[in-house]
Order: C-alpha cells, then sequence, then structure tokens
C-alpha cells in the first residue's frame, strides 16, 4: 500500500523514533544506514513495516517485519504491537 494509506491505517501504532528531522521526519528510519536501530526494536517486539521507493508515483510500504535488504528499499517504520 502506498504512504498516505499505510498512515490512515497504522498511523496510530507508530513510534517515533527522530525527533523533528527534515529528511524522514519523526518516523522513518534511513535504510540500510539505521537498519541496527530496526533490529533492536525487532527484537523487543516491536513491529517493522518496509519502505520502498516508487519511481514517479508515492512510495510503498509494506508490514513485514524483514530488515534484510531489498531492492528500492529506502526505510523502515517501527509500529506497537
Amino acid at each position: 500500500m502506498n504512504k498516505t494509506e499505510f498512515f490512515k491505517t497504522y498511523g496510530h501504532l507508530l513510534v517515533k523514533v527522530n525527533e523533528d528531522d527534515a529528511s524522514t521526519g519523526d518516523y522513518m528510519l534511513y535504510y540500510p544506514e539505521e537498519k541496527q536501530i530496526a533490529k533492536d526494536y525487532l527484537d523487543n517486539g516491536y513491529m517493522v513495516a518496509s519502505v520502498f521507493e516508487v519511481e514517479n508515483e508515492e512510495d510503498n510500504v509494506l508490514l513485514d517485519n524483514d530488515i534484510s535488504n531489498a531492492h528500492h528499499k529506502i526505510g523502515l517504520l517501527i509500529l506497537n504491537k
């Protein structure tokens, strides 16, 4: 689903992982740079969603609990259970 749909559906579960980051906002971790932070959350029972860049469209988000490498993955979102 695209980012707008994802935020409408799961926005109330998002965990604030950054404070006023101009590039990612408060909720997205850079991938792969901040993958370890996402792993720590995952290991502590949180859910992880992957953000994929889509050319000429809104980014797609997949609630997959997967921090491994994937083509076009640009970020990770952390969600409460």
